[in-house]
């Protein structure tokens, strides 16, 4: 339950778990994903983000080590499921700055404006966030966490049940 009361956690899933969902069915992050699917969870995606998705499931399944496992249908199956899954809300204004990565700042900056819950990521850069005492004073509920780690937390006896 978060702080404010409501039973399902908000979310913010980053690039890499989006990928490694529709790289990897029944992975980690493809368990993380189905949770907002079966409304365990709720989702948000700004258009920036939403895009990073397309950008980098497009660009990767064009690439010879990526296409036995990513086509041009897996990509857009993966893609509809995110737009019916993951509520879609404006680019939020800069908040911080994040100069160790500043591709990350956007995603940061959402989770602050929409006080998400969770960042759900598997990049370095982000999960030292969870951490950081700036992001800890300005916005003290965000955990910046990978898959495992949620299920860990949200999901202490188990996993997810359709």
């Amino acid at each position: 339950m978060t702080e404010t009361g409501n039973p399902k956690p908000l979310v913010i899933y980053n690039t890499g778990v989006v990928l490694q969902a529709t790289l990897t069915p029944q992975s980690v992050a493809e368990k993380t994903l189905s949770m907002a699917e079966f409304g365990m969870v709720q989702a948000v995606m700004s258009n920036r983000l939403r895009s990073e998705y397309e950008d980098v499931l497009r660009r990767l399944a064009l690439l010879p080590k990526y296409q036995k496992f990513l086509d041009e249908e897996i990509v857009s199956a993966q893609l509809e499921c995110v737009d019916k899954i993951i509520r879609l809300v404006p680019n939020a204004p800069e908040q911080i700055e994040y100069p160790r990565d500043p591709d990350d700042a956007p995603t940061i900056n959402l989770a602050i404006c929409y006080e998400v819950d969770f960042v759900l990521a598997r990049d370095k850069d982000l999960l030292a966030l969870d951490t950081d005492p700036v992001l800890r004073k300005r916005s003290p509920k965000l955990r910046v966490v990978d898959p495992v780690t949620f299920l860990q937390i949200i999901l202490p006896g188990g996993e997810p049940s359709a």
